[in-house]
C-alpha cells in the first residue's frame, strides 16, 4: 500500500458519521401549523355549541316564563281574586288561557325547539325564579299600600310586554314553519292584551 492509499484510508476511517436531524425546520413549521389548525378547530366547535345553547336558550324563557305566570299557584293567579277591577280579573283570566294553551302547544314541539320542558337549563330557570320573586314582591306591597290594581295592571303589561320580546327572539332564532306559527300566534294574542292593559293604567 502506497502512502497516498494509506493516508486516503485513515482519513476515511476518521470521518464521523452524521446523522440527520429528527426536526427540521420544515417539521417543525408543519407541527406548529398543525397545532394552530387544531386550536382553531377547536374554538369553532366551542362558538358554535355556545351559539346553539344561547339559541336553545330563548327557546327555554319563553316557555318557562310562559309557565311560571300561567301557574295557579304563580304571583298572579295568587293575587287575582284581590283584584277590584272586573276588567282587570276578565283581562287576566284570559291571559291565563292564552299562556296555558301555548305551553301545551310549545312544550309538545319542545323536541323541534331543542329543549326538554322537565330540564330546564339553570340559566333560564335562575332568571326566571328571581322574575317570579319580583312580581311576588311588587304584588305583595301593592296590595299592602292599597294600590293593588294598578301595581297588577303594570305589572301584567310589563311581563306580556317581556313575552311579546321573547317571542321576537325565538322568531328569529326558528327555522321551524310550524314552530314559527305557533309562537307568532301567541305573540299576536299577547299584543292585543297589552293593549287592554295599557289602556287600564292610562284610566287610573
Amino acid at each position: 500500500m502506497d502512502n497516498k492509499a494509506y493516508l486516503d484510508q485513515i482519513a476515511v476511517k476518521g470521518k464521523k458519521t452524521t446523522s440527520k436531524p429528527l426536526f427540521t425546520p420544515a417539521i417543525i413549521k408543519l407541527f406548529a401549523a398543525g397545532i394552530v389548525a387544531l386550536l382553531l378547530f377547536f374554538i369553532v366547535i366551542f362558538m358554535l355549541n355556545s351559539n346553539n345553547a344561547k339559541i336553545t336558550q330563548k327557546f327555554e324563557a319563553l316557555y318557562q316564563r310562559s309557565a311560571s305566570l300561567s301557574a295557579e299557584d304563580g304571583p298572579l293567579n295568587s293575587y287575582n281574586d284581590k283584584l277590584k277591577s272586573s276588567d282587570l280579573r276578565q283581562y287576566n283570566s284570559t291571559l291565563q288561557v292564552t299562556m296555558a294553551n301555548f305551553v301545551n302547544t310549545y312544550g309538545g314541539m319542545s323536541s323541534t325547539a331543542g329543549f326538554n320542558p322537565g330540564s330546564i337549563s339553570s340559566t333560564v330557570a335562575g332568571e326566571d325564579s328571581t322574575n317570579t320573586s319580583e312580581i311576588e314582591n311588587d304584588l305583595n306591597a301593592g296590595y299592602l299600600n292599597g294600590l293593588l290594581d294598578h301595581t297588577y295592571a303594570s305589572t301584567a303589561y310589563y311581563q306580556v310586554s317581556v313575552l311579546i320580546t321573547m317571542c321576537q327572539e325565538a322568531l328569529s332564532a326558528s327555522t321551524n314553519e310550524q314552530l314559527s306559527d305557533v309562537i307568532n300566534r301567541y305573540s299576536l294574542d299577547l299584543t292585543e292584551l297589552q293593549k287592554l292593559y295599557k289602556a287600564q293604567l292610562e284610566s287610573n
